[in-house]
């Protein structure tokens, strides 16, 4: 009986100390933080690529490394990791917390399909085959044919 106490005292203990989840906020269709011009939205292009963007701040012994994080710093790093995105199209949003015993996490995490105007890329994306974006370590990355073309019906 003793030992059944002791067990369920550490798992306890355990569950409480290792918690945290992640939770879906929302589902975007389209989210954006660049002023667009959206009379040239025929022109943009719609990539295949998900991209992640995320605003995260450590928690170390209950301290933040950031004291604030916001959706649209998440947007932001997700759309800088691909010259010449404005928006994202189909973009889930999360919420994480995690907590252990002297560090955790909380912020922000989007995913979605980006947008590009072939303008701001500096080339013209209908004619180029190969892309680049910055991964998650500010990498510069080659894509290859991984970008169509928005019909007018998807605007």
């Amino acid at each position: 009986m003793k030992n059944n106490r002791f067990f369920l005292a550490v798992s306890l203990l355990l569950a409480l100390t290792f918690m945290g989840c992640t939770t879906r906020v929302g589902q975007l269709t389209a989210v954006s933080t660049k002023n667009m011009e959206w009379n040239r939205a025929g022109e943009y292009v719609r990539s295949n690529k998900t991209v992640v963007g995320k605003d995260i701040s450590h928690l170390i012994i209950f301290i933040p490394t950031k004291f604030q994080v916001t959706i649209d710093d998440a947007i932001k790093n997700a759309l800088d990791k691909i010259p010449g995105a404005v928006a994202l199209v189909d973009a889930t949003l999360r919420y994480r917390m995690i907590y252990a015993l002297f560090y955790g996490q909380v912020g922000y995490i989007i995913e979605g399909t980006v947008l590009i105007d072939p303008k701001l890329a500096g080339t013209d994306v209908s004619s180029s085959e190969h892309q680049f974006y910055y991964d998650d370590s500010q990498s510069l990355k080659k894509e290859t044919d991984n970008f169509t073309f928005l019909q007018q019906s998807e605007i």
